[in-house]
Formats: structure tokens, C-alpha cells, sequence
């Protein structure tokens, strides 16, 4: 999750004018989503508490517009892709590239 911020970060938050706020799982994510109302989520497709999908269900209900990208390891099916609609689904290894176009 990114949030704008005019210090500088590690990482991307050097060359984003962000704060990356790492979570422990999706049910964190969701509260402070909720809380902080970043510009854009990143985030793996599958972690603790929860998976992508349903991460992605809950930001919706939060914001219908919150740009969110995600990355994974793991090529889900075609069906599975269509759900991702309105989001942007990275393979790792991800290039900084592909996730500078998606932003």
C-alpha cells in the first residue's frame, strides 16, 4: 500500500514520492485501506488472512476506484484473470518496468 508522502523511502519509495506500508496480511490491509485511503495498493496475490480475490472484494466495497496491483508467482487461469478486472496483475519476477506502468 502507498501513501504520498514528500519524504524518501527505500526501494521504489526513492524514485515514488511514497510510503510503503508493509502488513501482515490481507485483514490489515483492509483496515488501514479503510483507514488511510491510500492512491493505489500493491500487494502479493496470496497471503495470510486472505487471498487476492478476496482482498480485492473488500478494497471494492471501500473504494470502487483504488488502482490496485498485484503480483504473483503463480499463473492463475483465464477465468481466474477476468475477476481481476479493474487491477492489474503482475508475474514475478516483476521488472521494475511492468510495475511502473501499471502505477
Amino acid at each position: 500500500m502507498a501513501e504520498r508522502s514528500s519524504g524518501l523511502g527505500i526501494g521504489l519509495a526513492v524514485e515514488l514520492p511514497a510510503v510503503l506500508l508493509p502488513l501482515r496480511d490481507g485483514n490489515a490491509a483492509l483496515a488501514r485501506i479503510a483507514d488511510k485511503r491510500p492512491e493505489c495498493v500493491v500487494t502479493d496475490l496470496q497471503m495470510p488472512g486472505m487471498n487476492g480475490l478476496e482482498l480485492l472484494e473488500g478494497i471494492r466495497r471501500i473504494d470502487a476506484e483504488l488502482p490496485v496491483v498485484f503480483m504473483t508467482g503463480f499463473d492463475p487461469d483465464a477465468a481466474q484473470r477476468a475477476r481481476f478486472e479493474g487491477s492489474v496483475l503482475l508475474m514475478k519476477p516483476v521488472r521494475r518496468a511492468d510495475l511502473w506502468q501499471a502505477l
